[in-house]
């Protein structure tokens, strides 16, 4: 087998004066069998170190006598020349001392000329190639070492078993603890202890002592406080192995790695701290606490467990009520490592509620029977009340008829006597004029009797057309008391109870009368319509207004007693009274029961809805609206507020979005309140139908919202205007005219 040094030939320059030393040397490489060489030749020494400026070489053979150098300088010279590459000496002198003062100066090796050739300068540079490229690996592997040494976080030390010192420290050990290996030199033997912290020196002293028996390439580690330059202690973590032994096998040297984990041992205190604070503080709450790993396997329980019933029922068979609650911690790539988690006894609060939610259950029954008692009186109160207005009016019509049947009958017949008497007094003037008296005085009479039978039940209440009793009545208080009242009626408001005909009529009696006596105004304006199953009646003056206080005392029917009179029929009454502009507003159900109504509709009778009076139909420009609100008291609003406008009509009324559609649909409005929160149909839903069947139907939106979207939603589903329920009645009824919009 071939040697791999053969695989490539000794790049060799020669520097050598001699050809035929020149010539012979060659030669004699030529006959080495086991390495081949490439030969250069240089006569002088600047030419020699021209080419190794040029080309590398892996030998130099140097002649110390040259044309332009000699001795010893040469040596000096090509030594630092060549760098790398080893020089041999060859000379003429077989001188021992120059020899020796060659290899000082950093020749390799000095061969004799004429005693060299042959196989021994072949081997002397073969060998010297070895040994440098030896050498320079070795100074490579310290080069390698070296900085391993000096970028390390770690000190790196040798102790001494025999010296019982440190004999070696790296540059982090110094820079760690701030000693020099000088420095340590000085602490041998029990003086090294007092570097080690009081309360850990037994520890590391056996540590020390246990390395004598250490097996190989066993690795032993310790941590202990130690005392650094300055003073401070620290906490090291060292970490030692087997680095020599004796002669008996004995352990004689271990190498140790030295780290400063001061911050990690703060740390660890601190995390002990916090977890004995946790401890102290879940031990202190009234709740099972708890954590687990990211499998959910519980691995703590604070003191609470030893209280905790679990899940399983109690002796009664019943179970314990328990809220628990779970926390994940995760890292910072968002996987769970920790749960934390509380159960906290809740069953005395949820016997508590199922406790309340009985008593709630008892008190909404026994509300719910007080109600239905309540509502049961306030029927039977209603029933009352009616049956007294019944009553009263069936009185009224007997002293009317009985006035009109027999007072008055007996009245004109005792006149007829009287004229039969006057024809024959007529010579007796003075008993003539006795007869003309008394006929003047049964004139009278007859007028007064026929009055107060009008008053107490005028011909009219049997009429079922609500106009044409507000037209009869406005020409008896004109003609009584002088005040022009202006009636309006919008639809034929049909009534078909005689006590409501007759308590609706007394009410606007009474409230034109009011006006009489506290408005001192010359005019007055009555408007009456149908609003669902109710009756809307309005009086307004434009007087200088009234103390409503005073009112309270007024005797006879009395707004007071009037407003009672109401309440019991399920209706309101609503005074305002101001400074120019005086209204009355009156709301009372129609009187029809359910029955009564299912009777008219079997009858082929329909309820009047709004459409205008054949008699008093407002003018072709009037606004037809639907009102669709679900609060009946906004309703009764708006719709008392529009009773006030000439222009406008109120054709019915909706409680919720599908009835508003259906309503819009059947009636056809010219415009149409939307509420925006309706029942069965939001008010948008609801606008978007009524605009895709009525798109020339005008929708107002009303609303107490006021968020943008809100009012975006609506503008979309078709609204033209959107209206804010707080805001006045002026910009209401400018929304409606077209003049004002969100």
């Amino acid at each position: 087998m071939s040697n791999p040094v053969r695989q490539r030939p000794i790049e060799i320059l020669l520097v050598e004066d001699s050809p035929s030393d020149a010539q012979l040397l060659s030669e004699s490489l030529r006959d080495y069998p086991l390495q081949t060489f490439a030969l250069e030749r240089a006569e002088r020494l600047d030419e020699a170190l021209a080419l190794l400026a040029r080309k590398p070489f892996d030998v130099v053979l140097l002649d110390l006598n040259l044309p332009d150098s000699s001795g010893l300088e040469t040596c000096e010279r090509m030594a630092r020349a060549a760098g790398q590459a080893p020089v041999i000496v060859l000379t003429g002198a077989d001188d021992e001392k120059i020899a020796a003062e060659a290899l000082r100066v950093g020749v390799q090796d000095y061969l004799v000329k004429g005693q060299s050739y042959g196989g021994v300068i072949g081997r002397t540079i073969r060998y010297a190639v070895e040994r440098s490229r030896a050498q320079q690996a070795l100074r490579q592997s310290e080069a390698f070492t070296r900085k391993v040494l000096d970028s390390s976080i770690n000190g790196l030390y040798i102790y001494d078993m025999e010296e019982r010192g440190i004999t070696f420290i790296s540059p982090a050990y110094t820079h760690l603890t701030g000693y020099r290996l000088e420095d340590l030199r000085s602490f041998t033997g029990p003086r090294m202890l007092e570097l080690f912290h009081p309360d850990d020196r037994d520890r590391v002293a056996a540590h020390i002592g246990a390395f004598r028996a250490a097996g190989e390439h066993q690795m032993r580690e310790i941590e202990y406080r130690f005392r650094v330059s300055d003073g401070r202690w620290i906490w090291c973590l060292s970490r030692e192995t087997v680095f020599a032994r004796a002669r008996d096998g004995s352990v004689r040297q271990y190498l140790g790695t030295f780290l400063d984990i001061t911050k990690r041992k703060q740390a660890e205190e601190k995390q002990r701290e916090s977890e004995a604070r946790f401890r102290h503080l879940a031990d202190a709450m009234p709740q099972l606490v708890w954590t687990a790993d990211p499998d959910g396997r519980v691995d703590y329980y604070n003191e609470r467990y030893k209280e905790f019933r679990g899940i399983a029922p109690t002796a009664d068979g019943s179970f314990h009520w328990y809220l628990s609650r779970g926390t994940p911690v995760r890292d910072r790539e968002g996987r769970i490592v920790k749960w934390f988690g509380t159960a906290t006894d809740i069953d005395e609060v949820k016997r508590a509620e199922q406790t309340l939610r009985e008593l709630t259950a008892t008190l909404e029954n026994k509300v719910a029977e007080r109600t239905a008692e309540l509502e049961h009186r306030a029927r039977l109160l209603q029933k009352l009340a009616l049956e007294l207005s019944e009553a009263e009016d069936r009185e009224r019509r007997r002293v009317a008829e009985i006035l009109h049947d027999d007072l008055q009958q007996v009245l004109a017949a005792a006149k007829f006597h009287l004229n039969l008497m006057k024809h024959r007094l007529q010579y007796d003037p003075s008993l003539r004029a006795t007869a003309l008296q008394i006929d003047d005085m049964l004139k009278d009479a007859i007028e007064k009797s026929r009055s107060l039978s009008h008053e107490l039940s005028p011909a009219v209440l049997h009429y079922s057309d609500w106009a044409e009793m507000l037209g009869w009545l406005a020409n008896q208080v004109q003609a009584k008391y002088g005040l022009v009242v202006h009636v309006q009626a919008y639809g034929q408001v049909i009534l078909h109870s005689d006590a409501l005909k007759g308590f609706l009529y007394r009410a606007a009696q009474e409230l034109l009368f009011n006006v009489v006596k506290h408005a001192r105004v010359p005019e007055a304006r009555v408007q009456v319509r149908r609003l669902g199953r109710y009756i809307g009646l309005s009086v307004s003056d434009r007087g200088r207004g009234f103390d409503v206080q005073a009112l309270r005392e007024a005797a006879g029917f009395g707004l007071l007693s009037l407003r009672e009179r109401i309440e019991l029929l399920g209706g309101r009454m609503k005074i305002k009274s101001v400074r120019g502009q005086d209204s009355t507003f009156v709301v009372v159900p129609d009187g029809e029961t359910p029955a009564d109504r299912r009777l008219r509709r079997e009858n082929g009778e329909q309820p009047d809805m709004g459409t205008p009076s054949s008699v008093l139909r407002p003018p072709s420009s009037v606004l037809r609206v639907l009102v669709a609100d679900d609060h009946e008291i906004v309703r009764e609003g708006l719709i008392s507020l529009l009773s006030e406008e000439q222009a406008v009509e109120v054709i019915g009324e909706a409680t919720n979005g599908r009835e508003a559609v259906d309503l819009a649909g059947r009636l056809q409005p010219d415009m149409v309140i939307m509420d925006v929160s309706m029942p069965l149909i939001d008010g948008d839903d609801a606008t978007r139908q009524i605009k895709r069947h009525l798109p020339k139907t005008r929708v107002v939106a009303l609303s107490m919202h006021a968020e943008p979207e809100t009012i975006e939603r609506m503008h979309r589903a078709g609204a033209e205007s959107y209206v804010l329920k707080t805001a006045s009645s002026a910009d209401l009824l400018a929304a409606i005219r077209g003049k004002a919009a969100l």
